[in-house]
C-alpha cells in the first residue's frame, strides 16, 4: 500500500480522464444538424475550461485531495451532467412530438447513440468522484470499499492493495446503462443507489424511445 505522499506511483494516471473528458466535450458537435442545440455547445466549452482547470489544479498523477480540486471536479461533473440532460431531453421531446428531424432512422440512431454515450461519461465521472471521497482521498487511504463495492475489495486474494481507477467507474456506468444495473459492483450507500437508479431509468428512456422510433421508421 502506498502511504508516502511523495511516491510518484500514488494516484491515478490522468490520460484516461483526459480522453474521456475531451470526448464529452466534442459530443455535442458530432450531433446531426437537426439535433444540435446552442446550449449543448456552450456547456461543452464550459466543460473544456473546467477540465483544464482540474488538470492544472492537480498536475501529474491524480492524487490531490484539497477542497479546491474537489469543487472544480464537482463543477465539471455538474456541467457534464447538465449537458447530457439537455441532449436527452431534447431527443425525447423531438421523438414524442415526431419532429421532422426524427424521420431519418440513421440520424436518429446516431443522435441517440451520442446522447447515450454522453450519459455514460457523465455518470462515469460522477461515480469516480463520489466513491470514497474521490480519487484524491482514495489515493491516500487504505484500499477499502466506499460508496461502491468492487469484487477485488470483497475478495482481497484478487488484489491486496487494489484500488479502483477511472476506467473501473466508466465500466460501472457503461454496464449500468446497458443492463440497467451494475454488472459486478454493489452500491452500498443511499447516494450511490440513487445515482444508479437515475442512470438506469434515463438510459431506459433513451434506448427505448430511440429504438422504438427507429423501428417504426424502418417498418
Amino acid at each position: 500500500m502506498h502511504d508516502d505522499l511523495d511516491d510518484p506511483e500514488v494516484g491515478e494516471r490522468r490520460a484516461p480522464v483526459v480522453v474521456a473528458g475531451l470526448l464529452a466535450v466534442v459530443l455535442p458537435f458530432l450531433m446531426p444538424s437537426s439535433f444540435r442545440n446552442p446550449e449543448g455547445r456552450v456547456l461543452a466549452v464550459v466543460q473544456l475550461v473546467l477540465l483544464g482547470a482540474m488538470l492544472l489544479a492537480d498536475p501529474g498523477r491524480i492524487d490531490r485531495r484539497s477542497r479546491g480540486v474537489h469543487v472544480v471536479r464537482l463543477a465539471l461533473i455538474g456541467v457534464m451532467a447538465l449537458g447530457a440532460a439537455v441532449g436527452a431531453l431534447q431527443l425525447v421531446v423531438m421523438i414524442l412530438e415526431r419532429d421532422q428531424g426524427t424521420s431519418s432512422a440513421n440520424e436518429l440512431l446516431w443522435a441517440g447513440g451520442l446522447v447515450w454515450l454522453h450519459l455514460v461519461l457523465a455518470f462515469g465521472f460522477l461515480y469516480w468522484e463520489m466513491d470514497a471521497g474521490g480519487p484524491g482521498e482514495r489515493a491516500h487511504r487504505p484500499p477499502a470499499p466506499g460508496d461502491l463495492l468492487f469484487p477485488q475489495q470483497a475478495d482481497r486474494s484478487l488484489g491486496e492493495d487494489w484500488r479502483p481507477v477511472f476506467f473501473d467507474y466508466l465500466h460501472v456506468a457503461a454496464t449500468g446503462a446497458i443492463s440497467f444495473s451494475p454488472a459486478d459492483v454493489v452500491a452500498l450507500t443511499h447516494r450511490a443507489k440513487a445515482a444508479t437508479v437515475v442512470e438506469s431509468a434515463t438510459s431506459l428512456a433513451i434506448l427505448g424511445l430511440v429504438v422504438a422510433r427507429a423501428v417504426n421508421i424502418l417498418a
